[in-house]
């Protein structure tokens, strides 16, 4: 039920961060959690997203799912500089999510 709630905020829908710590502070984002927000409320809410945080351990997970067609930000945490290489080099899927 906390989830539709927070699916229809439009703050919270615009400034997306899905991540497990963030400045030192960390929450229980757990598998589950992550993989009901992915199913459930992501695609109910991804022509609502400006600004996507995402960390390595979800990102291709989050970003694969669903076109993000306003998406305008997309922040990258804890990704090695080879890994953000190969997703936006042309080599991947991801390349043609974010350029066309």
């Amino acid at each position: 039920k906390r989830f539709d709630t927070i699916g229809n905020d439009p703050i919270f829908t615009r400034n997306l961060t899905l991540i497990k710590s963030f400045d030192g502070l960390s929450c229980q984002f757990t598998d589950v959690i992550l993989d009901r927000f992915c199913l459930e409320i992501l695609p109910k809410i991804n022509d609502k997203i400006e600004r996507l945080n995402v960390e390595s351990l979800s990102m291709e997970r989050i970003l694969r799912l669903i076109n993000y067609s306003n998406l305008r930000t997309l922040g990258l945490y804890d990704v090695q500089p080879e890994t953000v290489n190969y997703l936006f080099s042309g080599n991947d899927i991801l390349f043609y999510s974010f350029n066309y």
